[in-house]
């Protein structure tokens, strides 16, 4: 059924992109906080949420390549006005760790600043 295929492709998200389920649970409360958050009302309801926040990520990722940037910290020489990071480094261990607090910021100034409403969907 469409639920379970939706369920799914969210738990395939979330296994691939770790900044997925932290930035889930801050958004979801800043949406509920702000009763933003109930679709039948006009807001946005969680799977919208994690879809936007996919979106995000792979723009980000895409932006990445597209400007050769490894994904580290500091390496940032983007045309956009303050991007102070990027996605992630290596840690001492080999895993990764992102900067929350900073893709969160840049989920708000991608959504509330650059997107394109009028000619992207």
């Amino acid at each position: 059924t469409r639920v379970w295929v939706s369920a799914s492709l969210v738990h395939r998200f979330m296994e691939s992109m770790p900044p997925l389920r932290p930035l889930t649970f801050v958004l979801k409360y800043f949406l509920a906080s702000r009763d933003i958050n109930k679709p039948f009302s006009g807001g946005v309801g969680s799977y919208l949420l994690q879809l936007m926040i996919v979106s995000f990520l792979q723009h980000r990722a895409r932006e990445d390549l597209r400007f050769g940037r490894s994904g580290g910290v500091g390496n940032d020489h983007h045309h956009h006005r303050h991007h102070h990071h990027r996605v992630g480094r290596k840690g001492t261990n080999g895993t990764r760790h992102y900067n929350l607090g900073s893709l969160l910021l840049d989920f708000f100034e991608f959504y509330g600043v650059d997107f394109n409403y009028v000619t992207t969907g």
